[in-house]
Parts: C-alpha cells; structure tokens; sequence
C-alpha cells in the first residue's frame, strides 16, 4: 500500500539514460523517471552499472544550469539547480565504493565548493553542509588534509584554525591563495551559485544554525555494500568533530569522567551567573534570558542532539491515517504518522502531574536525522530511514567505552548549564528518568553477566541485549580465516590457524579492545553517576529577583527530587549507591537551606518568592524518607548520622523541617505500635469507655483518680518499662539493620517476647477491671483483644516499610508546584 506504484516506462527510460545520442536534458529527465519510480533494492544495482552515464548526465547539466545561474538568476534557475543537486545527492548515496576510491574526486570537491561558498545564500550553504558530510563520509579515511580543514571550518564563529600558512578559514580553503608565475595556468576562481535575495529570511546565529545543520546531518547513511562501513563512516565524522569542534563547545569537558570508574565527589555550590535579557515578546510579555557565554547555544545544540537519539516516538492510539481505517498499521508507520501530525500542528508542551509523559518542544523524533526539507518520501521510507540512522548512531556510542563516557560527560555539562537554558536540562533528566524507570536498559547500564559477552571475540551482542535489530558479528575471526585458508595459491590445513602461537598472537592484541568493548557498567554505577551529577541543578544560586528562572529553577529540582524519591522507593541499591544519595542529600539541603543566624524567619509570602521556601516541604520529606529507607535496606554509618544530626540542628528556623519531623516521629510511632504491639493509636481500647462509665466512676472519689492515673502510667510505660525482652528491642537502633548477627538477635527478642506475653500481657485486663464498675462492661472492652491473632512480631523491612510507605511516603512522588511553568 505504501510502495512506489510501478512505473510502465522505467524500462523505456532507462535505455534512454544510456542513449549516447540523446541531448543531456532529455536523458537527466528519464534519469528523474528512473530515480523516483524503481524500488529501493534496485536502484544501488542501477547505479553500480551505470555510474559513469549517471555522472555525465549530472556534471553536463550542472554546468550548463551554473552558466544560467550567473546570468539570469531567476527562480525557475533555483529550481533547476535544486532538482540537479537532487541527482548529485543519489550520486553520493549510491556509489560510496568508488567514492572511497577517489573517484571523480577534484569533480565532486570543486562542485562542493561552490555550493560552500561564503557567498552563497544560506539556504545554499546548508545544502553544500549535508552533501560536504555525505562525501567525507563515503571516503573517510581516504580524504585529504584540505577536505579535513573544510570540515573544521564548516560552521562559522569558531576560532580559525592554525596551520603553517597562517589562519586557514573558509574562504581561503575554497579559494586558497596561489604563488603563481604569469607563465602558468591559474586555476579557476570560485564564485557563489546562488547570492543572497532580498526576500530570503535571515538567521540570528550562524553559529547554531549551522551546527544543527552539521549534527543533523552527520548521521545520514550511505547505501553501502557491506553494512559495516555505515558505522565508520558516522564514527569517523564523530572522530573529527569532537577533535575539532568539541573543545570549544564544552571547554571544562573532564575526560576524566568515566563510568566504569566513577568519581563521586560532592559538587560544590555554583555561583550565579550574569544574566542578560535578549528578546521580550510584546504580545505575551514572555521574556527571554540568557548569560555572557559564547557558546552556550552551541553546547545546547549539541546536548540536543545527543539527547535525541534516546526519545523514543511514542504512538497515539487515537491517531488515524487516511485510508487504512480498520487496517493493523504496523508501529514504525504508526511511529512516522505520529511524528509527521505533530509537526503539522506544531510543537506543544505537556507534563503529567507524574512527570512520566512529556512533549518537548521544537522536537520531532522523526525528523532529527535523516529528514530533508523538500522531500518525495513516502511514509514509509521516511520513518525506516530513521529509525536506521538510529541504531547506526547509538551502536557507535555503544561500541567503546570512550563513546559512553562521552555520552555521560555530555549529560553532566547539561546539568552545569545556567537555569534559562532549562529546556535543555530538562530533556537530560528524562532520558535518565526512562533509563532508570524502563526494565529495558541501555546496555552500559547492564551487568555483564546478563548479555551475550564473549570474551574470545571481545563483543557484545546488542540484540540479547534488547536493542535494535543487528549486531556484531561474532564468527568474523573465523571468516577471517576461512578466507585466509581458501586464498589461491596459499592452502593451508585449517589447523595451521588454530596452533597455541597463534592464538596467543591474537589474544595479547585483542585484550585492550576486550576490555574497551566491554561497556557493561551495571545500574549501581550509573545510578550514583545520576545522583553525583544531577546534583548540579540544585547546587546553582538562585535567581530569585527573576521570577521566570526562578519558576524554571524550582520545576528542574523538583524533577530531580522525583527521580530520587522514585529511586528510593522503587529502585534496588547497594549500600554504596545508598550512601551516595544520602550524602548528595545533606549537602543539597545543607546549601539550599541554609541561613545566616542573624538572618529574620521568612514570612509565607516571603517563601514563595526564594528558591529556599519554594523547596523546603520537598527537600526535607525526600531527605527524611530517603535516611528512614536507607537504614532499612543496609547499614548507615555512624559518621552520616552524625552529620545528619548537624545539618538539620542548624536548620531548626525553619518551621517545614520542624512539620516534617513531627509528621515522620507520628508515622513511625504508629507504624510500630500496630506491628510489635497490635494497637491502633487512633482507636484505643482506653477511649472506648463511654462518658457515661466515667461519670459513674466518679461517685469513688479519690481512688478512681489514682487507679485511673495508674492505669495511664502503665500504658506509657509501654515504650520504655525496663523489662528483659524490650531493653533489646528499644536498644536496637535502625542502624543494625544488616550487621552480622542481627537476626540472630531479632529471634532471642522475639522469642523473649513472647515468653513474657503470658506473664505481662495477658493479666492486665484483670487490672482494668479493678475499677470497672461494670465486669459485663469490661469483657466488652477486651474481649476483642483477647480474641485477636497473635500479634505478629517480625520487625522485618517488608512488614515496617510497607505502611511507612503507605502513610508517610504516599503521594512523594512527584512534587508539583503549581506556581512553576509548564515544562518546555
């Protein structure tokens, strides 16, 4: 339904391509009939046959279209030029092979250069930028020290490079200057195609305009024979852009930052930066920020971009597609429906009072890599196109862990932006809320233990390990080899390839790429990467004079205490990871909160207007729910408790800290009433006693007093009578909760415990009804006691955490505040 319809004449045009005698017009128009009417399969074969008439149809015409262009310049020329630029780009596409080799390669470079010219229109210059990025591509390694330049030069606004020549920039590089003698012929100038037009539409910054043009681009696939060199290629660009680009893009980038190896040391408080407003909408009143840095749009622009490749497009159910009612439509069309529908009603902004569903705006999944503004694609081919420049881009991030450690590294730079570029932050902080929250994990976030590792041939399978469709080969040694024993003229038993010098030759070269192929670094390291680095967000001065920054502020950390709080409930941590949230806690709450002493209280209206008010009700619940849940999980050390202690002692002014304590005190206290005594704190056995019963008791007088007061002081007494099995059970402190001999210790209690039911417990409804007038009455009251289960005793996690969840923890996540803005 969604393929090309036949054409009857591809056949017929066909011929007509190869027809030497035809003028070149006639045959780039047959060349168009063959191009937009034959099967994908078939048109790589085509090419392969055809390529050198393919190639002088294209350069004839082009020629001839680029002498009209100088001297008219009219529309019908542009569009003329697009349409040949249309056969220039399938030239690139569909012959990588024999461009590696250097085919036709001082043709393509000079027509490359023209379309790059500084003098063209923009339009034209980004055009040149994605056919430049499909040409490096197909030759890779095989280009040249200029095409190198060019490319480090493509994006204007960065520094120019230096080289033995002097400053080497764009222009010079297409136009570079020649010590000539006037006896010798002067190579041809290079002139723009297309000059700027007084109605064309300009940009405000060449800088991002180009580099997203670049990123965008620099994942387009070539229709390669073998599969592999898609791969290569993207990586090779990849290579040459972070040796090129990078360091002026991010340049506090650590490349000491590692997963596998993590440093974890607590972030420090950052100071505030400038900020300058740049644009205020007249209509709305909505005013734009942004800070003194000069490359802070282009670090955005690459954040990203890298940020897009772990979007998923989601399918709307109720989404319908012309003429396929009551038909199963498979998902990636679905997919590029949706994606397409989104784009035609323009981008919107939405978040969920769980911060789970979330439309990013400016941001089309389906047109982050592959899609080209005027484009004849159908459906179909546009979505597959796609969702193969993704996987291609995401094996190669996968594939060593020098690329996962630069996706981590990038992450972190995200968390260090200044808060006006919150969109971009905000984006960070969902992909590692899908990472964390999905049962699907990327694999550097898998233990090695769970893929398809083998250490022979240094791969990991990424399709046990839920990824995209492909994976690396793992019999390529053996093909290898194959190969080398079938060669001519060298026949060898297959076993002259498997003696012991042999393989230990091949083990000692491949053991550093076991290791660097190994990208397996488990949830554990990656959650206290997440904890470490994220911390960031909320450990930057406010800008509290601001109210727009000062909302996006406290809508970015309640998005991160969210993860941490769903961490905390859901999410299984060692004891490392635990003690890594608990300690970023303190510090968070320690800088955030903190006052001078001096400093007077806050008033209500005064808390809504500083991030510190804003933030206090969430960060004290996260901090207190997080120690509570810690210490039922693993052993917290005496050292964090007592810097527990000295943080919130130092925080005592404010009266959230104070609510919150008292809250958590309650809870607890009623949690271990109902589980090691089986009392409800809200229903009593002491307040059922009607008024009337104790109006009667007051005809006794003094001794009513005293029994009754007697009666209240044994029931207090509860908690802290001295008695064998509960000065253990008092004594025992959260903190023992995974210590050696702990359960152990919690059988002798228990068993102390219920050895003293029938000595203690048991003979107190005895003392009540001493001054009960009423024996009938007081059965009443205890015969629901006496009849009970018995009371369960285990001082298990499950049994205390489940309602300590339930009643102190319900609803901690998310925070929602309504006074922040929406999410863009």
């Amino acid at each position: 339904m969604f393929s090309k319809k036949p054409h009857g004449d591809v056949k017929k045009s066909t011929q007509k391509v190869l027809d030497p005698k035809k003028d070149v017009l006639t045959r780039l128009k047959h060349l168009r009939v063959v191009i937009e009417n034959s099967e994908a399969n078939d048109l790589k074969p085509f090419f392969d046959q055809t390529y050198s008439h393919i190639y002088y149809v294209f350069f004839e015409n082009f020629v001839t279209i680029e002498a009209s262009l100088k001297q008219k310049g009219h529309k019908s020329q542009r569009e003329e030029l697009d349409s040949i630029l249309f056969i220039f780009e399938k030239i690139l596409q569909h012959l990588p092979e024999r461009i590696q080799s250097r085919w036709q390669f001082h043709s393509i470079g000079l027509i490359l250069k023209k379309l790059l010219h500084i003098g063209n229109s923009l339009k034209i210059r980004r055009e040149g930028v994605r056919l430049f990025l499909l040409w490096m591509q197909a030759l890779q390694h095989n280009c040249t020290e200029e095409q190198l330049l060019i490319f480090a030069c493509l994006i204007p606004g960065f520094p120019p490079l230096s080289s033995e020549q002097g400053p080497r920039t764009l222009d010079n590089l297409i136009n570079s200057p020649l010590h000539l003698h006037e006896t010798q012929v002067t190579p041809e100038e290079v002139t723009p195609l297309v000059p700027p037009q007084s109605g064309d539409k300009g940009q405000d910054d060449l800088t991002s305009y180009f580099l997203d043009a670049l990123l965008k681009y620099m994942a387009k696939g070539l229709e390669w024979k073998d599969k592999e060199n898609q791969e290569k290629g993207f990586a090779f660009l990849f290579e040459n852009f972070k040796k090129y680009y990078l360091p002026h893009v991010f340049p506090n980038f650590s490349k000491e930052t590692s997963l596998f190896n993590p440093t974890l040391d607590v972030p420090q408080l950052r100071s505030r930066p400038c900020y300058i407003m740049t644009k205020k909408d007249t209509e709305t009143n909505e005013t734009t920020y942004s800070t003194k840095d000069t490359f802070l749009s282009a670090r955005v622009s690459v954040i990203r971009w890298l940020v897009s490749f772990w979007f998923e497009p989601k399918t709307n159910p109720g989404l319908q597609i012309p003429g396929v009612e009551g038909e199963n439509v498979p998902k990636n069309i679905q997919r590029a429906a949706a994606g397409l529908a989104a784009r035609e009603e323009g981008s919107c902004r939405g978040d969920s009072g769980d911060g789970n569903v979330e439309l990013e705006q400016s941001h089309s999944n389906t047109s982050t890599l592959t899609e080209r503004e005027p484009s004849s694609s159908s459906l179909c081919s546009v979505d597959e196109e796609h969702l193969t420049d993704m996987e291609i881009v995401r094996k190669v991030f996968y594939s060593s862990r020098e690329n996962v450690n630069f996706i981590i590294e990038v992450f972190r730079q995200a968390f260090l932006l200044p808060i006006c570029e919150a969109a971009a932050m905000r984006r960070v902080v969902k992909v590692y809320q899908e990472w964390i929250q999905q049962e699907d994990k990327p694999v550097f976030m898998k233990e090695a233990e769970d893929l398809d590792y083998s250490p022979s041939t240094s791969v990991i399978n990424l399709v046990s390990a839920g990824e995209h469709s492909g994976s690396y080969p793992l019999e390529k040694n053996e093909q290898e080899e194959d190969k080398m024993t079938k060669a001519p003229g060298h026949i060898r038993n297959l076993s002259w390839t498997r003696n012991s010098s042999y393989q230990n030759a091949i083990n000692k070269a491949t053991d550093l790429e076991e290791e660097e192929r190994n990208v397996c670094a488990g949830v554990q390291a990656s959650l206290q990467v997440f904890i470490t680095n994220s911390a960031n967000i909320l450990l930057l001065e406010p800008a509290n004079e601001i109210g727009t920054l000062l909302d996006e502020h406290v809508d970015m950390c309640k998005r991160v205490l969210n993860i941490y709080r769903y961490m905390v409930v859901h999410t299984a941590m060692n004891k490392k990871t635990w003690e890594q949230l608990l300690l970023i806690m303190l510090r968070i709450t320690e800088s955030v909160m903190k006052r001078s002493l001096q400093a007077p209280p806050l008033s209500q209206g005064r808390k809504g207007s500083v991030l510190a008010g804003r933030l206090a009700t969430p960060l004290f619940r996260t901090l207190i729910v997080a120690w509570i849940k810690a210490n039922l999980d693993v052993y917290v050390s005496r050292e964090l408790w007592d810097e527990l202690l000295v943080v919130l002692a130092s925080l005592t002014c404010w009266e959230e800290l104070i609510t919150e304590w008292a809250m958590t005190m309650e809870t607890l206290t009623k949690v271990l009433a109902r589980k090691l005594y089986n009392l409800d704190l809200h229903d009593l056995p002491l307040d059922k006693l009607s008024e009337q019963k104790q109006k009667k008791h007051k005809g006794k007088g003094g001794s009513h007093g005293c029994q009754k007061s007697a009666v209240d002081k044994s029931f207090s007494r509860g908690w802290s009578r001295d008695q064998p099995g509960q000065v253990q059970m008092r004594q025992r402190s959260a903190t023992t909760a995974g210590s050696p001999g702990t359960e152990k210790a919690r059988s002798i209690v228990r068993q102390k415990t219920i050895d003293l039911d029938d000595a203690q417990i048991l003979p107190r409804p005895t003392r009540i009804r001493h001054f009960s007038q009423s024996e009938e009455n007081t059965s009443e009251v205890f015969s629901t006691v006496r009849e009970e289960q018995p009371m369960p005793r285990s001082s298990s996690t499950s049994d205390i955490m489940e309602p300590f969840i339930a009643e102190r923890a319900k609803g901690a996540v998310p925070v929602i505040d309504n006074s922040s803005v929406p999410p863009s």
